[in-house]
């Protein structure tokens, strides 16, 4: 299925200029041209959602486009891909920790009768 631009827009709630910008760029790959119109294959929905992910866990657009680029070109992932890859997966990783210890901290919370987080806190880690 073929999308122009405005439905790529619509389906991801991203803007139309952002998805102009990610393909100026580079981000994304430019769409073939119909009429002088964008038209996108469906496989930019899976990238777009990719991409918002990736920015979630605060990856720049230069990481992103050298990762999602390396898929795109159907060659084996350079040594700066996978570098960069090992990289953000220990930046993931410890994102992760920092989560499940905010959970930790907000499951104690729930029942918690404390009257200071210092003092709730410190309990929680005992």
């Amino acid at each position: 299925m073929q999308m122009r631009i405005g439905e790529v827009a619509h389906r991801t709630q991203t803007s139309i200029s952002t998805l102009r910008y990610y393909e100026r760029i580079g981000v994304i790959a430019a769409p073939m041209r119909v009429s002088g119109q964008r038209v996108y294959d469906e496989k930019v929905l899976e990238e777009l959602e990719a991409i918002k992910m990736a920015q979630n866990l605060g990856f720049t657009l230069g990481e992103i486009k050298l990762l999602l680029g390396n898929f795109r070109s159907g060659e084996e992932p350079s040594a700066k891909c996978r570098s960069l890859a090992q990289q953000k997966l220990q930046e993931i990783d410890h994102i992760i920790t920092e989560a499940q210890n905010l959970k930790r901290i907000l499951e104690h919370g729930i029942t918690c009768t404390c009257t200071s987080l210092q003092g709730c806190y410190l309990q929680d880690t005992r």
